[in-house]
């Protein structure tokens, strides 16, 4: 009788991880894809301005194959470009996309390059 209890908890505990892994899978299928993009950054507007998270407030221009693509920035990664980083090496990663025929990108996060000229 132990045995046959044992069992079916064991039983339900399996089909509960596997619906909990499949919905797990099916919740990162919906995520964008986050991309990293390293290049320099150029602040847009008034650097003293209120910053807008939700506007691009630097570019980012990456240099591809010889040719120099430039992104908007947005989200709290454009801020700390405006504000932080103008004129700076960065890291953004985030999730690429296009707002009236520009790229852009929503990033996530940014690292600052350090560049020591000796």
């Amino acid at each position: 009788m132990r045995i046959h209890v044992f069992c079916r908890s064991l039983l339900v505990a399996l089909v509960a991880g596997l619906l909990v892994c499949a919905l797990a899978h099916v919740a990162s299928a919906a995520d964008p894809e986050r991309v990293t993009l390293t290049g320099m950054s150029k602040a847009l507007g008034d650097p003293n301005g209120k910053p807008n998270p939700s506007a691009a407030n630097a570019t980012l221009t990456v240099t591809k194959d010889g040719n120099e693509v430039v992104y908007y920035v947005h989200g709290w990664a454009g801020v700390i470009c405006a504000k932080q980083a103008d004129g700076k090496k960065v890291d953004v990663t985030g999730v690429i996309g296009e707002k009236d025929g520009k790229k852009t990108i929503t990033g996530k996060s940014i690292d600052v390059k350090i560049i020591i000229v000796e």
